[in-house]
């Protein structure tokens, strides 16, 4: 070895306990800096649950009042309208593409649908989308599950497939 090289891991030697020190200081801080920024993102993706939670509430309630007009071929009533107003503003921040298209779809296509109890199965496809985007990407659930679970009777969950066919 060339006394250049000697001289530097002496050097090396003699301030080992510095650049070890150095390092853990460095890597304390840096631990810090992540654990807070991980912090911030567990807060951010809480607020948007909790926003994307309220924003599918309103959804549902769209679906029940849909159900609950099922026998009446007419136009959309208010309540419906300013529910559906509401969502639209919020759709596009929190609400995933794929639910966003489908509503879209829906609103702008299926909406017209003369035969409410389609328009009412179509509309149930949004809310299976919207059970996976809360966490249950692996749900079996199905639209007819969904309508089967409201309508009183399989009597009645029959006549509603029968209207649909």
């Amino acid at each position: 070895m060339t006394q250049d090289k000697v001289e530097q891991v002496n050097y090396l030697i003699e301030y080992k306990d510095y650049i070890i020190y150095s390092a853990g200081v460095v890597l304390a801080v840096l631990s810090f800096i992540i654990k807070i920024q991980y912090e911030k993102i567990k807060d951010i993706k809480s607020q948007l649950s909790e926003r994307k939670y309220e924003l599918y509430l309103k959804l549902y309630d769209v679906f029940f009042e849909l159900v609950e007009k099922k026998d009446t071929n007419t136009k959309m009533s208010k309540k419906i309208e300013k529910l559906l107003l509401d969502i639209k503003k919020e759709m596009f921040i929190y609400a995933p593409d794929k639910i966003i298209e489908k509503f879209l779809d829906w609103y702008n296509n299926d909406l017209n649908e003369p035969n409410v109890f389609k328009r009412i199965y179509l509309y149930s496809e949004i809310l299976i989308l919207i059970r996976k985007d809360m966490g249950n990407q692996r749900s079996k659930t199905n639209e007819n599950d969904l309508i089967r679970s409201i309508l009183s009777s399989h009597e009645e969950f029959l006549k509603f497939k029968k209207e649909i066919s």
